[in-house]
C-alpha cells in the first residue's frame, strides 16, 4: 500500500491548535491501515475521476468496508474490499481486495451505488447510453445474471430515439421495502429549436423486474413547462413515500436555477400534490454573492420527522463556487428555524480559492449534515487541491465541536505539492469517520492518476457497535 502521512493546511495550523479542545472527528486515525490512510495502489479511475467522481462508501454485514469507484477507461466498475481495519482483503479480487466487473452487453457508467439488505450492491447509472440499474454479488467478481433483463442489469430507455446531443441516465438509488428498488434519472432530449429534460424514476422489485403497479410498466417521467431539471438525487423511503430533490433553470419571466422538489407515493409513483405548492416545492437562494445563486443538488436526505436535507452546489453571478444546505418541513416548504430563517445556508471555505466543489453529504442521527468538498484555484486544478469538509447542526449552523469551528482542510499531496485529490463521500463505523477520495497516484501533474483511497479519522460518534441508523440499509 502507497501512504503519506496527512498535511495540513499550514495557515489553518494555529486555527486548530486553537480549537483542539472541541474539534472532534479530524483527528487521524493511526490503527486504519497502520497510519490512517488506505489506498488501491494502480487502479486509477482516469479522467473520470476528476469529472465524474465517484467514490461510495459501504459496510458489509460482517464489518469490512467496500468502495464502489470507477474503472480507469471510465466506462466499468471498480469494487475495493478492506477489513474493518483498513488493511486489504486479501480474500477478495486476486488478493488485492480489488475486483473489476464488465458488463457484457456494453459501456456501462456507474453514478452512484446502494447497498441492499442482502448485502448485495445495487450501482446506477448509464448502461449503453440507456438508463440503468446493475447488481454487484457479495464475491463482486461479476454482475447477477439472474437480476434485470440484461445479464445482471436492468435497463430501460426513456428516449426512444437517442441522437446527437440526447442523453439519459440514473443518477440516484433508493431501497424499497421487501428488497426492491427505486431508480431515478433524468434525460435531456435536444431537438430543433427546442430542448425537453424530464426527471425519470423506476421502481424495481427484487429481482430487477418493473414493480407491478407503479407508474406505466414499472416507470414514470416528470415534465413541467418551462421548467428543464438537473440531475436529481432521492431520499430513503419514510412512510410509503420518497422525495426527490434536483435543480431546475427557467428562463421566464426571469432567469432563475432553484432547487426543486417532489414527493412520490411509492405504491403507485403518483406526485404527492400536497406537497409544496400543488405538488412542487421551490427554493429560491438570493443574495449568493450579492445576486441569484444557481443551485444544483449533490445528495439529499429525509429526516424521521419527514423534513428533508440537501447538499448543494451554488454559483453566483461572477462565477463563484458556494457550498450550500437547504431544508424543506414536511409540508415542502422553507423550514423557517434553519438557517437564514427561510430553509437556507450557503459558504465558502476561502476567499481565495474559486472552485469549491460539493460532492456529498452525511446526516447523522442527531440532523447534522457532514459535506465533502474539493477546493481548488482554478477549473484545472493547476496548484493542486484540497479535501475539505464541514459540519452544519440540525438548525444550519456550524457545528463548531467538529474540525476548527465547524470546517476542516487538508493537502494530502501523496505525490507532493500540486498533487490532485478529490474528495466525494464519508461514513461513520464505529468508532471512526471514514472519507473517500480519490487521490493523486504515481505522477502528481496527471489527473488520470487518481486512485481509491479512503482517510480514517477517530470519531467520537457510534462508538461501541451503535450506528446511525440513517446510515443502515433502507428502509
Amino acid at each position: 500500500m502507497s501512504r503519506r502521512r496527512f498535511r495540513i493546511v499550514p495557515f489553518l495550523l494555529a486555527l486548530v491548535a486553537s480549537t483542539a479542545a472541541m474539534a472532534a472527528d479530524t483527528d487521524a486515525d493511526p490503527s486504519w491501515d497502520g497510519d490512517g490512510i488506505a489506498v488501491a495502489t494502480g487502479f486509477p479511475s482516469g479522467t473520470s475521476g476528476y469529472s465524474y467522481p465517484v467514490a461510495d462508501l459501504h459496510r458489509t454485514a460482517s464489518g469490512k468496508v467496500v468502495m464502489i469507484s470507477r474503472q480507469s477507461d471510465f466506462h466499468g466498475v471498480l469494487m475495493w474490499r478492506l477489513n474493518a481495519d483498513g488493511s486489504t482483503d486479501t480474500s477478495f479480487g486476486g488478493g488485492d481486495g480489488v475486483t473489476e466487473p464488465d458488463w457484457t452487453s456494453g459501456n456501462f457508467d456507474p453514478v452512484k451505488s446502494v447497498r441492499r439488505a442482502d448485502g448485495q450492491i445495487a450501482v446506477a447509472g448509464r448502461a449503453a447510453g440507456h438508463s440503468g440499474v446493475c447488481l454487484l454479488p457479495v464475491a463482486g467478481t461479476a454482475f447477477s445474471g439472474s437480476f434485470g433483463n440484461d445479464n445482471g442489469c436492468a435497463t430501460h430507455a426513456f428516449l426512444e430515439f437517442g441522437v446527437g446531443l440526447d442523453t439519459e441516465t440514473y443518477s440516484d438509488l433508493a431501497n424499497l421495502p421487501g428488497g426492491g428498488l427505486l431508480a431515478v434519472g433524468y434525460f435531456y432530449d435536444d431537438q430543433i429549436l427546442i430542448t425537453t429534460t424530464a426527471v425519470t424514476i423506476s421502481g424495481l422489485d427484487p429481482a430487477g423486474d418493473p414493480l407491478i403497479g407503479f407508474g406505466v410498466g414499472g416507470h414514470v417521467t416528470l415534465e413541467w413547462p418551462g421548467l428543464q431539471t438537473l440531475t436529481p438525487y432521492v431520499t430513503r423511503v419514510r412512510n410509503g413515500q420518497v422525495v426527490i430533490v434536483f435543480g431546475g433553470l427557467r428562463y421566464t419571466p426571469e432567469t432563475t436555477q432553484d432547487l426543486y422538489a417532489v414527493r412520490i407515493n411509492i405504491a403507485d409513483g403518483s406526485v404527492d400534490s400536497s406537497y409544496g405548492d400543488n405538488g412542487l416545492a421551490r427554493l429560491h437562494f438570493g443574495s449568493v454573492g450579492g445576486g441569484n445563486g444557481a443551485v444544483s443538488v449533490r445528495d439529499a436526505q429525509m429526516l424521521t420527522d419527514g423534513s428533508v436535507v440537501a447538499a448543494l452546489q451554488l454559483r453566483d453571478g461572477g462565477n463563484l463556487d458556494w457550498v450550500g444546505a437547504a431544508k424543506l418541513d414536511p409540508d415542502g416548504q422553507a423550514d423557517t428555524a434553519f438557517g437564514d430563517g427561510g430553509g437556507r445556508v450557503w459558504f465558502r471555505f476561502d476567499e481565495l480559492f474559486q472552485y469549491e466543489k460539493v460532492s456529498g453529504m452525511t446526516v447523522d442521527d442527531q440532523g447534522r449534515m457532514l459535506f465533502t468538498v474539493t477546493i481548488s484555484d482554478d477549473q484545472y486544478w493547476s496548484n493542486g487541491s484540497e479535501l475539505a469538509i464541514a459540519r452544519l447542526r440540525a438548525d444550519g449552523s456550524f457545528d463548531t465541536s467538529f474540525g476548527a469551528m465547524g470546517r476542516w482542510r487538508m493537502e494530502l499531496d501523496r505525490t507532493g505539492v500540486g498533487a490532485k485529490d478529490v474528495a466525494v463521500s464519508t461514513l461513520y463505523e464505529n468508532g471512526r469517520l471514514l472519507l473517500g477520495v480519490l487521490s493523486d497516484g504515481p505522477v502528481g501533474d496527471l489527473v488520470a492518476e487518481l486512485e481509491p483511497t479512503i482517510l480514517g479519522f477517530q470519531s467520537s460518534l457510534f462508538r461501541d457497535g451503535m450506528e446511525d441508523p440513517l446510515l443502515q440499509p433502507e428502509p
